[in-house]
């Protein structure tokens, strides 16, 4: 033993084996001036009788570190002391529980990150009536422990099917029947023991986590439902009371929450991901998004769900600043953005330098040329419908013939791989200006056979 770690007064009774080994240990567990300190205290008392009673003193004012949350090496080294074999840490009480509550403010944080509707810490004291009145959830299980606690219940059930079908005289398949049962019901417990703590995000949305300050320093952790989610585990409706409902048999999952049942910070996730999910189903529906873009540039529309704005909206800052939100929609936005991006990483750009950039060269359709083929289409689909009647709608497709493909021609200028392919079938009369289309059928042939068959070629439209 290292008496070096002894207050003098202490090491001198020990020398003097007024104090057994045991006790001395007891005294060297906190510094040389908390050690007179004790000794002053227990001299009062007739003198320091055994280890024990020094331990029960020492306790009131240092905890085990072994309940510490944080980073022991970062206190004060005066609040910080060992035994003299350094089996047990113990920290300053007033140092501990200051940096115990830091701790569990951060540990709240992280529950609040998981998805739990509400956290609630604070002393074991303080929280204790509200967690009573609340009901404790029955014990869920991870889809592995699930599936292996379904294969038993099967089994189960399969034995009690054949044991009711067994004569009563019959002891001796009874007595193997009931070996077998409590041989699956010792397997059940055991993975039951063995299954890691689960929690579903169904209880998480609508319950709520404790984080409970012992005296000791200590954390004890535990989770509640509304009482108005109360569900029984023996069928009848009724529960045990006192805040402990619930028990350890397969629960059925909790019901999906709602709206209504979704705490503000959940509902800014929710939303956040329908907004990324809108945003990404508009950009692959053409059609969609240019309506969209018309009824927020109309100045009739009224809605709080469009808007253009140059600055980040909710749903931009939450995806993107928040620690823990991950969003695969918006990723993939991201990239998309990326890529379009004429400005590439520049912070900010002046409108004249900005202009050149922005050009994108198109030859695509505007709302106009889309019209015109929707108009196409909708004379090809009453051509069909009214295929066979006499007039001129009714012999459209008959007078097409196997002409499959269409090409209506918006712009002037417009060619295919540098080909004016409208000049090369109607001519090249000022008449063939624009708006015009050319018909004919196209196939999968291979060229060989697009040679020989002529398939492919277009034909003048009659």
């Amino acid at each position: 033993m290292k008496l070096a770690t002894l207050a003098p007064v202490v090491k001198t009774a020990y020398r003097g084996d007024e104090i057994d080994t045991a006790t001395a240990e007891a005294f060297s567990a906190v510094p040389n001036d908390r050690q007179i300190t004790v000794w002053t205290e227990l001299n009062g008392q007739g003198g320091p009788r055994n280890a024990e009673q020094v331990r029960n003193i020492i306790a009131h004012e240092w905890i085990d570190a072994v309940h510490a949350l944080f980073d022991v090496s970062a206190l004060p080294a005066s609040a910080v002391s060992s035994d003299l074999f350094s089996q047990k840490v113990l920290i300053e009480r007033q140092a501990f529980m200051a940096a115990q509550t830091d701790a569990l403010a951060t540990e709240r944080e992280k529950l609040i990150e998981e998805g739990w509707k509400e956290v609630v810490a604070g002393g074991y004291d303080e929280v204790r009536d509200r967690l009573f009145s609340m009901d404790k959830p029955e014990r869920e299980f991870d889809e592995a422990t699930t599936r292996m606690l379904g294969k038993i219940a099967a089994r189960q059930a399969k034995l009690q099917a054949r044991a009711e079908k067994i004569e009563a005289e019959n002891t001796g398949l009874w007595n193997r029947l009931q070996l077998r049962f409590e041989e699956l019901q010792a397997k059940e417990q055991e993975i039951i023991a063995q299954a890691p703590v689960y929690v579903s995000e169904e209880t998480k949305a609508v319950g709520t986590a404790f984080l409970m300050l012992l005296p000791d320093g200590e954390i004890r952790r535990d989770y509640r439902l509304p009482p108005s989610r109360r569900r029984s585990g023996n069928g009848n409706g009724q529960d045990g009371g006192n805040g402990e409902h619930g028990g350890e048999g397969v629960s059925e999952r909790p019901k999906p929450p709602t709206s209504d049942d979704l705490a503000d910070r959940q509902l800014a996730a929710t939303f956040t991901h329908q907004a990324l999910a809108v945003r990404e189903a508009l950009l692959k529906n053409d059609r969609a998004r240019k309506r969209i873009l018309a009824l927020i540039l109309h100045e009739k529309v009224q809605s709080e769900a469009l808007a253009v704005s140059h600055e980040p909206n909710g749903t931009t800052l939450h995806a993107s600043q928040g620690e823990t939100f991950t969003s695969a929609a918006f990723d993939r936005l991201r990239k998309q953005r990326a890529k379009l991006d004429p400005f590439g990483d520049a912070g900010s750009v002046e409108d004249r330098d900005g202009y050149d950039p922005t050009h994108v060269p198109s030859t695509g359709g505007i709302i106009f040329d889309l019209h015109l083929v929707d108009a196409i289409a909708g004379q090809l689909a009453l051509g069909i419908v009214t295929a066979g009647a006499d007039n001129r709608m009714g012999r459209l497709i008959r007078q097409l013939g196997n002409r499959n493909l269409l090409q209506v021609k918006m712009d002037p200028d417009y060619r295919l791989n540098g080909k004016d392919i409208f000049s090369q079938y109607l001519g090249n009369h000022p008449a063939n200006f624009s708006f015009t289309t050319i018909a004919f059928r196209r196939c999968r042939c291979d060229d060989s056979a697009r040679r020989s068959t002529g398939c492919g070629r277009p034909r003048r439209r009659t």
